[in-house]
């Protein structure tokens, strides 16, 4: 398995808002994409210093979710089915909704997950 760490900063008096779009569009997306395992939203309620770590079976899964050449490529071949590339789009499209949340950019890291209990 693979984990994406995202980390940011949130406005603190958006939060209400930033959880329910996590609610009402990220979490259905998510499920909807093969190979997504969890998700955790995690927040510094002092700072607005915010962390979100995903997890999926493989590290393709997870690229899948990237709008990178790479992707776009692989869209364009073919390589998923037609409700899945609806879903990473509305994914990449609900990402960009969230850029006025931010008071600094994300920054993503990726790990293998070696044990998850």
């Amino acid at each position: 398995m693979y984990a994406r760490i995202t980390t940011t900063q949130i406005k603190l008096d958006k939060l209400g808002e930033v959880q329910k779009m996590i609610d009402d569009y990220l979490e259905p997306l998510l499920k909807g994409v093969k190979g997504f395992k969890s998700a955790l939203w995690l927040i510094d309620r002092k700072t607005g210093e915010a962390l979100t770590i995903s997890v999926y079976e493989t590290q393709a899964d997870m690229m899948k979710l990237e709008s990178s050449e790479k992707y776009l490529e692989a869209l364009d071949e073919g390589q998923f089915p037609a409700w899945e590339i609806e879903a990473i789009s509305k994914y990449q499209e609900a990402l960009r909704k969230f850029e006025k949340f931010f008071t600094k950019p994300p920054s993503r890291e990726t790990f293998e997950v070696i044990k998850q209990i």
